[in-house]
């Protein structure tokens, strides 16, 4: 499993949250989601034009530009290192990690 915080992170679990249909709750601390799940949003975002992108709910008009290449970076680390298992956190890696194990 992979546990990160990074904003891009925070970004996604936003918008797979909003596709599962449920709202990222304030008060939520870690989303897991599987790399099958990753890896649909990354193709289905990677199609899209900046303006079908400015559309997505949960994605930042700052971050519209940037995010594709964000996507590319993180698919890379997943086939490296066969994570199929992602899990986002709100807080730093280390207190994400504690988290999941507790």
């Amino acid at each position: 499993m992979c546990s990160w915080a990074a904003p891009e992170a925070s970004i996604l679990a936003r918008i797979i949250s909003a596709e599962r249909g449920e709202a990222l709750a304030s008060d939520t601390v870690t989303l897991n989601f599987s790399a099958l799940e990753f890896d649909a949003l990354k193709d289905r975002l990677l199609r899209m034009d900046r303006a079908q992108r400015l559309q997505v709910p949960g994605l930042p008009e700052h971050r519209v530009d940037t995010l594709p290449y964000a996507l590319i970076q993180i698919d890379r680390v997943l086939l490296a290192g066969g994570i199929r298992e992602l899990a986002w956190s709100k807080y730093a890696l280390k207190e994400g990690a504690a988290a999941m194990m507790f």
